[in-house]
């Protein structure tokens, strides 16, 4: 399956926008797992819409 993250990234090429959700799990699971939506955010090569999930 790959890392979301690069998976993302690799579909996004060529795209005018990506728009990814953000589950906001906490500081201390993102560290130690890291945030998909972060890592596509600071390495796409078009602009991100980060949504945040309205279940938070």
């Amino acid at each position: 399956m790959g890392r979301p993250a690069s998976r993302l990234l690799a579909a996004a090429e060529g795209a005018e926008l990506l728009v990814v959700r953000s589950r906001h799990r906490g500081r201390i699971t993102g560290l130690l797992f890291g945030s998909v939506s972060r890592r596509v955010s600071r390495n796409a090569p078009c602009p991100v819409a980060v949504i945040a999930d309205p279940s938070d």
